[in-house]
């Protein structure tokens, strides 16, 4: 097993643990199963890869986390996923293995970053697209589409960013079903079932063109691309990002009850979601729009730095903390 200690928390790779009773989960106080993207990515060598260096190499929220009680971190998370493909049951076999069945482990706490990669998705479809379903789904305008509301309304989509959100929602009543299942089954193979999952709203990028270059691939920007092509004025920019996080913030706040409607769960609702979100807002200083590179608590367009990522982490355990024996 590929183990990563870091201050009083073990770090693990979700396709390392072979079974229910696997003593580096058993021996921690606090054990946390996590799900996730970039802000939450650990290493190459947890999921048995090879380097220990943390992708991406500023490291990640997770690995900044600082607990009162001995701790370990399971790990599914991985730079660049959807919530979209955290809910494919191919690809995540080992997650959903840990979560609930046979060999489950009965965790505090599920940790779950996602939805950015979805929403940048989304931002990125070409706004000169023939294909129906990506043309419903977007969700920047273009100068010909542009409303008579105000900035920076005007340059959304909103009928595309409810669809979004919609399917977000959907997101999020597969994970809580994988946690759950029913009443009716066995309630020894959902050793989860009601166990709080912690979610997070992003901080503030700012659209700049500062990619991330791995090796000779360079990744992104996310945000400065997607807007350029749909001719977003320069100084609405920022305005545009923050109405974006802030609408999935408030998304994010209203799971617990969309998810318990049965009207929004077609005569499905669940019964108790407990998803637990944090606001992270306003928690780093903003990077400068010029800049295209490292730029105070950021290390690219949409990664924070490591220091940035400690001061992310510090809000998320300090949330996290009091809800935990």
């Amino acid at each position: 097993m590929n183990l990563l200690q870091v201050g009083n928390i073990k770090y693990v790779g979700a396709n390392q643990i072979q079974g229910n009773h696997a003593p580096e989960i058993n021996e921690s106080q606090w054990r946390f199963l996590a799900q996730g993207d970039s802000w939450f990515s650990i290493g190459g060598s947890i999921f048995g890869l090879g380097s220990l260096t943390p992708l991406p190499p500023n490291g990640s929220m997770l690995l900044a986390m600082r607990t009162a009680k001995s701790s370990i971190v399971v790990s599914a998370a991985y730079p660049g996923k959807t919530l979209e493909q955290m809910i494919n049951p191919r690809q995540e076999v080992y997650f959903r293995r840990l979560i609930s069945g046979n060999l489950a482990h009965q965790f505090d706490a599920i940790l779950l970053s996602g939805g950015g990669n979805d929403f940048i998705d989304a931002a990125a479809i070409d706004p000169a697209t023939a294909d129906p379903d990506l043309k419903s789904s977007r969700i920047l305008r273009t100068p010909a589409e542009w409303t008579a509301d105000p900035a920076p309304e005007k340059y959304v989509f909103k009928d595309g960013w409810a669809k979004l959100l919609n399917r977000l929602l959907g997101y999020y009543a597969v994970l809580i079903r994988w946690r759950d299942g029913t009443a009716a089954e066995d309630a020894a193979l959902y050793p989860n079932r009601g166990m709080p999952l912690f979610t997070h709203a992003y901080d503030y990028a700012q659209p700049r063109q500062a990619p991330v270059h791995v090796g000779l691939q360079q990744l992104g920007p996310w945000l400065w691309a997607p807007f350029n092509a749909n001719d977003i004025p320069e100084g609405d920019r920022d305005a545009l990002v923050k109405w974006f996080l802030d609408s999935l913030a408030q998304f994010q706040g209203t799971l617990n009850a969309n998810l318990a409607d049965p009207v929004l769960m077609n005569g499905n609702p669940l019964q108790n979601p407990n998803i637990q979100p944090i606001d992270l807002h306003n928690t780093l200083t903003a990077a400068r729009v010029d800049d295209i590179g490292i730029s105070n608590d950021w290390e690219n367009e949409i990664h924070p730095t490591a220091g940035g990522y400690a001061k992310l982490a510090s809000a998320f355990v300090a949330k996290l903390s009091p809800h935990l024996a």
